[in-house]
């Protein structure tokens, strides 16, 4: 998510750059048709320039995430015995250390740390891949982080149901940000680090964009990338659960065996029901 240092001047239109040219709908729509008919594993960020426009017009719409509301973050643990959780450091539960971080992400670059939260607990698992078999067996551990400091960012791919040019290329960038690089290679993150670049924070608030979730190309439901840095400042912890069948409960039939609060109290799940629901919005039996 590092920002390239750019020269801006205010235009109050668009019609105010040099040589601006009012593109069309049909012409839009070509443009789009034409980066996916390329094999977007393979298509690389100056094919994807290319093709785009030079003075590409894109939909802007920032939100707003209040204090109390709850984001998710899951991760597949390394061992089988979850009950090695309550060994873990407090700094586990957080993001991934930048040393670690071998691959590029949907907003990230190798060795770059970036906090990726989702708005509930069903998008959280589908982040971490439930589809790929090997990963099935393991247990999944989700966190829950409670906003503490409003935290308002702008929305990469917001689209509106106009037909606007505006809407067709924001859509192009929503639909690119929901493709799982199970299937498409890591070349789909680099895409859409590049694409991330045509927006920008929101002044004055956390290093921040809401994108759309893999798999969930609609406006609804969306993912936080935020700076740990600011992370740490706009979130606390709020406590986690263990779930010891993954790829039972990516069917829907979610069970938690381990369960701590926001101070690493150990819970016992089965008399601690509404807690989970409160926190996670599962409704556990």
């Amino acid at each position: 998510m590092k920002r390239k240092k750019v020269n801006r001047i205010l235009i109050r239109d668009r019609h105010q750059i040099r040589n601006f040219k009012e593109e069309t709908v049909p012409e839009a729509l070509l443009n789009v048709k034409r980066l996916w008919d390329y094999s977007i594993d393979s298509l690389s960020v100056d094919e994807l320039k290319s093709i785009l426009p030079n003075q590409l017009i894109l939909n802007t719409r920032v939100r707003t995430l209040q204090p109390g509301t709850i984001y998710y973050r899951a991760r597949i643990t390394d061992t089988k015995n979850y009950r090695n959780l309550s060994y873990w450091d407090t700094s586990q539960f957080w993001e991934t250390p930048q040393e670690y971080v071998k691959h590029w992400g949907r907003l990230n670059q190798p060795h770059e740390s970036i906090f990726y939260l989702s708005d509930n607990v069903p998008q959280t698992l589908k982040e971490i891949r439930y589809q790929v078999k090997k990963s099935r067996h393991y247990a999944v551990i989700v966190n829950s982080f409670k906003v503490i400091k409003p935290i308002t960012a702008t929305q990469i791919g917001y689209y509106g149901k106009s037909g606007s040019v505006a809407d067709i290329y924001s859509k192009m960038v929503s639909d690119i940000f929901s493709l799982p690089s199970e299937e498409y290679g890591e070349n789909v993150y680099k895409l859409s680090n590049y694409l991330s670049n045509l927006y920008n924070f929101f002044p004055n608030n956390a290093a921040a964009f809401f994108f759309t979730p893999v798999l969930s190309p609609e406006n609804d439901a969306l993912n936080l990338a935020i700076d740990p840095y600011d992370a740490h400042k706009y979130f606390a912890y709020n406590g986690s659960i263990v779930i010891p069948k993954y790829r039972e409960s990516v069917d829907g039939n979610i069970t938690a065996a381990w369960a701590n609060d926001a101070n690493f109290n150990q819970l016992n799940p089965s008399k601690s029901k509404q807690w989970i629901y409160n926190n996670f919005k599962i409704d556990y039996n």
